[in-house]
């Protein structure tokens, strides 16, 4: 949730992660979200940033995600890194990333988004028999690689200074 107050722009997490400030002034309501494309269950609903996309404790592997934003961000990337492919290339917002329909697993993600737009990026994944793993910053690798082991859900939070 973000909300404007005087000079400056708040994010208030909807699981008390943290409050946050920027002394830049921001126009307008931007909304960025993001949903999971969950193994026999389909796309989950958007969801706001420092919510879970996905599914823990229930087994169930994280194949994709898709990330979007009421304001244009021509250099925002995502990219994952999937079972028996490795990393995937660089996509943008609105595009797939992962797979779906292939019956493979995501076992992490990497998120950039444009230090123009917003400061202090973190995000997050929960891993299979690992928990939710440790929060990363902007263009950091989330989850493992080649240990076989799946993303059940996936978190975000930002600081938007655009």
């Amino acid at each position: 949730t973000y909300k404007k107050e005087g000079e400056s722009v708040k994010l208030i997490s909807t699981n008390n992660f943290a409050v946050k400030e920027t002394s830049k002034l921001t126009t307008g309501t931007i909304s960025f979200q993001y949903m999971a494309h969950i193994a026999f269950d389909g796309w989950t609903a958007w969801t706001n940033l420092g919510s879970d996309a996905g599914l823990t404790g229930q087994s169930k592997r994280l194949e994709a995600l898709q990330f979007s934003c009421s304001t244009y961000l021509p250099t925002f990337r995502a990219r994952a890194y999937v079972q028996q492919i490795g990393w995937m290339p660089w996509v943008g917002l609105g595009d797939l990333v992962g797979t779906v329909g292939q019956s493979k697993r995501a076992e992490a993600f990497q998120v950039d988004v444009p230090t123009s737009f917003a400061t202090n990026v973190y995000y997050q994944v929960h891993t299979e028999k690992l928990g939710w793993m440790p929060l990363v910053g902007n263009g950091e690798i989330a989850g493992t690689m080649d240990q076989s082991r799946r993303v059940e859900s996936f978190r975000m939070y930002m600081v938007i200074i655009d």
